[in-house]
């Protein structure tokens, strides 16, 4: 699938409703389950401050079809060390399957290396996401570390995987 990837503006709460407001699609983000629009807003202004502080992340960056269909979210964002980025991407369910992640992910790190400020990637994913972990490996990744209960959701702790590339 083509996509584009551009600046996310933060000023359209309905387009990110339909990622926040999916219960199950959240469980193994780090994103909140927000189902109200009121939510998503206040949870926009949250994101705009945190990615506000530093210049060096990469994104937040929406993803949209060639015909502007917001399709999810990705962006890397800058570590403690200088050079470190951790890869994320949140996709609307409707479009699993369909090799956007894989497609954002890939121009994300294409966009990444071309900046010559990246030394070090990783990534991490809730073990039970099977599909994000086999396309991470696809893109290079690979598995360096499990984080036993790491990702705590809803009473509930589930390992991750770091992955690096």
């Amino acid at each position: 699938m083509k996509l584009t990837l551009e600046n996310y503006n933060y000023d359209n709460p309905q387009e990110v409703h339909g990622l926040w407001s999916d219960e199950q699609a959240t469980l193994f983000t780090n994103f909140p389950y927000l189902p109200t629009i009121e939510g998503c807003q206040l949870h926009l202004i949250k994101m705009k401050e945190y990615y506000g502080k530093r210049c060096d992340h990469f994104g937040p960056y929406a993803l949209r079809s060639l015909d502007g269909d917001f399709l999810g979210l990705a962006g890397a964002d800058a570590g403690e060390v200088q050079g470190e980025f951790e890869i994320w991407y949140f996709i609307h369910r409707q479009m699993w399957g369909k090799r956007v992640a894989k497609t954002a992910v890939s121009s994300l790190i294409s966009l990444m290396e071309a900046s010559a400020r990246v030394t070090s990637t990783k990534a991490e994913v809730v073990v039970e996401n099977r599909a994000s972990w086999l396309f991470l490996e696809a893109l290079g990744f690979r598995r360096v570390e499990t984080l036993y209960g790491a990702h705590k959701k809803n009473g509930l702790a589930w390992d991750r995987y770091v992955y690096r590339r």
